[in-house]
């Protein structure tokens, strides 16, 4: 007889228990592994500081909601990542820049950009909003110099045109940046936050037009749709003609937009003198 056949105790009782023991093991590794591999997950999507417990904040500037750092930390540093990767993704895009780039160039480690920014999707969306925050910045100085006070209507709209064109012609960063977010804007829908309904310097002059037509110089019912209408006509057009600044234009070809433009405007908006 064999073995087994001899140890009947040991068939019934014994076996059971070794076989049981062994699956419970087996268990129990198989859920070990399952956990470290959910853990390294989560600390590859979340960055290196996944193990920290840290509070996400939330701002929203011109329309676009975006976490804040989730560390203050230094000015100096904050303000050489956000150049280091407005200049890295300008030159590669996002999906081509790295961390350890933007890390390299900033003369910061990758901890603290993580540290700073949680990860490499809010911190694009920071440059982006920083850039807008600086452009509306400019184009409300802009509107200060050429309609702040406006004794010749013609010459005032002519001189804005002039400087708007210019800077969306000539100014590359800015350029860059537009074409930046309109290839970006399908994978990061919060692009389109701070344009809707109308985006901050279009509201803008949208005052600044209110203004003259209280004052007489414009019959402007709408006067978002005339900002939006004298936009297109002194700067849609160069931004159409240039690729959003990729190719040159002449001095000439600048100027008679604008001044075709202005006229075109001033035809449909000016007030007209009341008939008898």
């Amino acid at each position: 007889m064999s073995a087994v056949g001899s140890s009947p105790g040991v068939e019934r009782h014994g076996t059971p228990h070794i076989v049981s023991a062994r699956k419970a093991r087996a268990a129990l590794h198989d859920r070990r592994v399952a956990l470290r591999r959910v853990v390294t997950i989560a600390r590859h999507q979340r960055g290196p500081s996944a193990g920290v417990c840290q509070r996400r904040e939330c701002s929203t500037v011109g329309g676009t909601t975006v976490r804040r750092p989730v560390r203050q930390g230094s000015p100096v540093k904050r303000a050489a990542i956000v150049g280091a990767a407005l200049e890295a993704f300008l030159q590669e895009g996002f999906a081509r820049t790295s961390v350890d780039t933007i890390a390299t160039k900033a003369g910061v480690s990758k901890r603290t950009i993580y540290d700073y920014y949680l990860d490499k999707e809010q911190l694009f969306l920071s440059v982006i909003q920083e850039a807008g925050a600086t452009q509306s910045a400019e184009f409300a100085d802009l509107l200060d110099r050429t309609l702040g006070q406006v004794h010749d209507l013609e010459a005032a709209l002519l001189a804005f045109g002039r400087e708007f064109a210019h800077t969306v012609v000539r100014c590359p960063e800015r350029s860059a940046i537009r074409r930046l977010m309109i290839a970006e804007a399908v994978h990061f829908p919060e692009l389109l936050d701070g344009r809707r309904p109308v985006e901050p310097a279009h509201r803008a002059l949208a005052a600044r037009l209110a203004r003259l037509g209280e004052q007489g110089l414009l019959d402007v019912p709408d006067p978002i749709v005339a900002a939006e209408h004298l936009g297109v006509l002194v700067a849609s057009v160069l931004s159409e003609r240039s690729l959003f600044g990729a190719a040159p234009l002449g001095e000439g070809e600048i100027e008679k937009v604008v001044v075709d433009g202005v006229k075109a405007f001033l035809r449909a908006y000016r007030t007209k003198p009341d008939t008898p």
